[in-house]
């Protein structure tokens, strides 16, 4: 995985050492819609390495840069039906030796997956149809899935503070909508969604 935990795939630039690490991969898994154009660029040099962008062909939920919404992989049955079968069979082209195992694999890991989505179904049933605020938008698909609403988001661009009117007309919307929570996440900053909180 090259963009690193808590880094902003908009703002990311690989290392040098990334960078050789690149040219003796097998295949290129990237995701899509958006969110990691970065890496046409890095890839520019590598053309025999294969691609395979996991949002491509998906009907993507409004938002997004203007290709779609590219957060995805936040609804784990989305990820199990739609990109699991395409980085098995990524894979298994890649290292053909090795197909029983990576199917073996990616059986556990879609039973993972399902797994995973029961823990959520129990534990935001209690919270259908309420709303929420999000650092950005990035929860529609778990929202869609489990029956909340992504209310608003603070951020709209990465790096860019919301104005005191922005945020002033989120606080409404959410008073309005009774909103109890505020999703952040770490790589945003916290201040807007502190100072929204607060406000609540």
């Amino acid at each position: 995985v090259l963009v690193p935990p808590r880094a902003d795939p908009s703002t990311f630039e690989p290392s040098p050492r990334q960078l050789r690490e690149i040219t003796d991969a097998r295949v290129f898994i990237l995701v899509g819609g958006g969110m990691d154009d970065w890496s046409q660029a890095v890839l520019g040099g590598a053309e025999d390495i294969p691609r395979v962008g996991l949002n491509d062909g998906l009907t993507l939920r409004k938002g997004g840069e203007g290709t779609g919404d590219p957060h995805v992989w936040l609804d784990p049955l989305l990820v199990r039906d739609a990109w699991l079968p395409r980085i098995v069979a990524a894979l298994v082209a890649a290292l053909p030796d090795a197909e029983e195992t990576l199917e073996a694999r990616g059986r556990v890991v879609a039973d993972s997956l399902t797994e995973l989505d029961s823990w959520m179904s129990a534990r935001l049933a209690p919270v259908r149809g309420r709303a929420f605020v999000a650092t950005h938008s990035a929860w529609n698909y778990l929202a869609a899935r489990h029956g909340i609403t992504e209310l608003g988001a603070v951020y709209h661009s990465p790096g860019q503070e919301p104005s005191a009117r922005a945020l002033a007309d989120l606080v409404d919307q959410a008073r309005t909508a009774g909103v109890r929570a505020v999703f952040t996440e770490p790589q945003l900053g916290e201040t807007g969604a502190r100072a929204l909180a607060g406000e609540l």
